[in-house]
């Protein structure tokens, strides 16, 4: 079993495990992230561009932080993003909003960032197509 540093807690926990269960099982490469920001000290980045990929579609855990801050990263380094509506959470509410109002929020806030020449749009997961 591996295990990572939990940002949230900042801890290290048991990782998650991953089945694949696509045709392309073989091109997922799994990247480990010790950071809200998917690309921050990770090799994502340079995978991405050495596949030739240029929109991203972002969904998991935690809304208000790794969803919000690796889209947003994304964006800055010039990547279409797809955020998958129905397909990110957070664990609870933070005392302010609750759960499903943080996910609402962040829905209607990511798919209003400017950009001069990438969007970040927000569609249901069932709509998405690769």
């Amino acid at each position: 079993m591996s295990t990572r540093l939990s940002p949230r807690c900042g801890r290290e926990r048991p990782a998650g495990t991953f089945t694949p269960r696509s045709p392309r099982a073989q091109a997922i490469r799994i990247i480990a992230k010790r950071s809200s920001d998917a690309f921050y000290a990770t090799p994502l980045r340079s995978e991405l561009d050495s596949r030739g990929i240029t929109r991203l579609v972002v969904t998991g855990a935690e809304s208000d932080k790794c969803i919000d801050s690796t889209a947003r990263r994304a964006l800055s380094l010039d990547y279409d993003v797809t955020l998958a509506a129905d397909a990110h959470t957070t664990a609870s509410g933070n005392g302010v909003l609750s759960a499903e109002q943080i996910v609402a929020h962040h829905n209607a806030t990511l798919a209003d960032l400017p950009h001069p020449k990438h969007e970040i749009t927000v569609t249901p997961s069932r709509e998405i197509t690769f």
